[in-house]
């Protein structure tokens, strides 16, 4: 499903505010809400100025292209179309990346290889946020979006195995919100 759970949207807008990133990457954008949200709290809600956004590039990697509509294409200054798993090595780095609900749908070792890069590629702060408990997959979506399926369950030994003692882990709710500083 190209959304995210409720639950999650308040901490990450917050971290959002508080790191306040010239330049935000949103890994797996799907409908675009974080970088509508992005583009409110960064750029229209606290500049001094509300005809200048602080925010001066917000990207998006998307790997199911029939999800891109006119919206995304309207708050994103660039969208890339492609697998973060093949892109992750070769794009540029920005203030704040963000992968909400991705990593439940990368294989364990795709995941690791992808956090890792990532990790490199975030000058201020890397945001990941990931279910504790996946559950099956919506026979909707299952067949259509190859990139739909669940593929991994995360705990918090997984990060562990990261060595992320720059990391903070939060457990919310049903989630986990990792964040690396």
């Amino acid at each position: 499903m190209p959304s995210s759970r409720l639950e999650i949207i308040r901490p990450v807008v917050i971290l959002m505010s508080t790191t306040n990133p010239k330049t935000l990457l949103d890994v797996g954008c799907g409908f675009g809400k974080f970088g509508f949200l992005a583009r409110e709290y960064l750029g229209l809600w606290n500049a001094p100025d509300k005809e200048k956004h602080k925010l001066e590039q917000l990207d998006a990697i998307e790997a199911w292209e029939p999800y891109i509509t006119e919206f995304q294409r309207l708050v994103y200054d660039r969208i890339i179309i492609g697998n973060i798993c093949d892109l992750c090595d070769t794009i540029g780095t920005y203030d704040m990346i963000l992968m909400a609900e991705v990593l439940e749908h990368l294989d364990k070792e795709d995941g690791y290889r992808v956090l890792r890069a990532l990790r490199k590629k975030a000058n201020k702060c890397l945001v990941v946020t990931t279910p504790k408990r996946v559950r099956e997959n919506d026979a909707e979506t299952e067949g259509v979006n190859p990139f739909e399926t669940h593929r991994s369950q995360w705990q918090r030994s997984d990060f562990d195995y990261l060595e992320c003692s720059d990391c903070s882990l939060d457990e919310l709710g049903m989630h986990f919100i990792v964040t690396w500083k």
